[in-house]
């Protein structure tokens, strides 16, 4: 018997919603893939056309997270199974 995931995935796919069903993974995957410091400290927004958006905290996490952006994009893709986040902007949180 086949995974309902599986076969969810395989719908997806033919109906060409492929790439937009793992760009919103990605924003599943973002506490797996920075840890719970960062993720305490974050807050991914949405993702389209291969970036993903992430509210940050405050101008140090901001400066951190740019400087672990590359790392993060190729974790995200890697957990995604293929390359879908090309780019993660960061805004500061609102409020």
């Amino acid at each position: 018997m086949k995974k309902v995931s599986s076969i969810l995935d395989r719908v997806i796919k033919n109906l060409g919603f492929s790439k937009r069903y793992n760009e919103q993974k990605s924003i599943l995957l973002w506490d797996k893939v920075v840890g719970q410091r960062i993720s305490e400290k974050t807050e991914p927004l949405y993702a389209r056309d291969g970036k993903l958006v992430v509210e940050v905290e405050n101008s140090t996490w901001m400066n951190e997270l740019l400087f672990l952006k590359p790392s993060i994009i190729e974790k995200l893709n890697k957990e995604l199974g293929k390359w879908i986040i090309e780019d993660i902007q960061f805004l500061f949180k609102r409020g």
